[in-house]
């Protein structure tokens, strides 16, 4: 019974580390490109203002 407890906890575990990954590569994703937005939005003020 215990070994078999000590495996749920383990898949668990597992499940929550893959789940946490996933959350954050997709954070990191809108993150850049948010980044790669602003960055586009700068240039079309920095061309408006010459």
């Amino acid at each position: 019974m215990k070994e078999y407890l000590n495996y749920n906890i383990y898949c668990m575990k597992w499940k929550l580390a893959m789940f946490l990954l996933k959350i954050s590569k997709y954070l990191i994703r809108e993150q850049l490109e948010q980044h790669r937005k602003n960055k586009e939005i700068m240039k079309m003020w920095g061309q408006d203002t010459y």
